[in-house]
């Protein structure tokens, strides 16, 4: 998981997901589609985004930051199918 300011308006959002076949594929949904999902607290509760669905997701590490000099926040996994 990671935190960052995804759109811009001071407030970090809790970026998360799942990967393809997590604990070797054992787990419930271990062989659904990877995802990447960005979480906003608003009034108390928890607002989800899908960034991503099916090609990437959150693997054991991921990383925000401005990666292309864009001025925006990008996200680096090291998760794929």
């Amino acid at each position: 998981m990671a935190f960052a300011d995804l759109d811009g308006d001071g407030q970090d959002e809790l970026i998360s997901g799942k990967r393809y076949f997590a604990h070797n594929g054992g787990d419930p949904g271990g062989k659904d589609m990877p995802e990447i999902h960005a979480y906003k607290l608003t009034k108390g509760e928890f607002l989800k985004s899908t960034i991503e669905r099916g090609h990437v997701g959150v693997g054991l590490q991921v990383a925000t930051g401005d990666l292309n000099g864009d001025k925006r926040v990008c996200i680096a996994t090291t998760s794929f199918p």
